[in-house]
């Protein structure tokens, strides 16, 4: 299942790279869950990043790598790839995208998964969606919130 966003910020490119970080992970969270961050490496080939993530009330760890980084001028992407998952998902690839555009700048999200059947895919399709869906008004937030 593939499930892609696009976000157009108004800020510079640069500011918008240089703020996609932990703190920015920390804001991205959806209404009723909790993101407990016990590692995060930062953002280059082969950082790990370690959570428990809580929803509904129940705690899950999540463990995941950065498998590729492009950086350019005007574009700068990487992929996370989970590696110990929630219940019911299967596989996860997450690829960030910062477009420069003039002065703002284009944050594309494409997430690709699997659920450990046709159920769990489905249950998972419903909550990236919402996922996504709320990354859309707090990027826009965050980034024109920075000084």
């Amino acid at each position: 299942m593939k499930i892609t966003q696009k976000t157009e910020v108004d800020s510079p490119f640069d500011m918008v790279r240089k703020n996609f970080n932990r703190h920015l992970l920390e804001q991205l969270n959806p209404p009723g869950t909790a993101l407990t961050i016990h590692r995060f490496d930062g953002i280059f080939a082969g950082a790990s990043m370690h959570f428990t993530v809580t929803a509904m009330g129940i705690s899950s760890p999540w463990e995941g790598i950065i498998t590729q980084v492009h950086e350019g001028n005007s574009c700068w992407a990487f992929i996370d790839q989970g590696k110990l998952l929630p219940p019911g998902l299967r596989s996860w690839q997450h690829l960030h995208v910062l477009l420069r555009q003039n002065d703002s700048t284009i944050v594309y999200d494409r997430v690709e998964f699997s659920g450990k059947n046709r159920f769990f895919t489905a249950v998972w399709r419903l909550g990236v969606w919402m996922m996504l869906r709320i990354r859309k008004p707090r990027y826009k937030h965050y980034f024109t919130k920075l000084p």
